[in-house]
């Protein structure tokens, strides 16, 4: 099966809304990460994947501090035009350090899915 940006921004779009919950999101991508049944649509050279970075952050979410608060820059990342992968990664990663991850870190604890991993 393929999965699509836009499959990803669909999931995305339900937890910004909060049709699903966490625990739901982390299970989705933990199911088509690294998996050899899903085929990502957007391969890059030397194997990259803007769907692939996004469906790792989501499968280690608690690890990468990552909450639905996250949604549009996540979105953001998906937009990234085919073959600017490494803009796209250099532009993620300037959001990431314009969080206060101390912050974060208190505040992805009222997940309860969080809490309990």
């Amino acid at each position: 099966m393929k999965i699509t940006r836009d499959d990803v921004k669909e999931v995305l779009h339900k937890w910004a809304n909060g049709s699903i919950a966490t625990h739901e999101v982390h299970a989705w991508a933990s199911e088509r990460h690294a998996s050899k049944v899903f085929t990502l649509t957007d391969k890059e050279e030397e194997e990259k994947s803007i769907t692939n970075e996004v469906l790792a952050l989501l499968d280690c979410l608690v690890l990468n501090l990552v909450s639905s608060d996250d949604v549009p820059a996540l979105i953001k990342l998906l937009e990234t035009p085919q073959g600017q992968y490494k803009d796209g990664i250099f532009a993620w990663e300037d959001y990431l350090h314009s969080l206060d991850l101390e912050k974060r870190k208190e505040e992805i604890k009222k997940d309860s899915f969080i809490r309990a991993v």
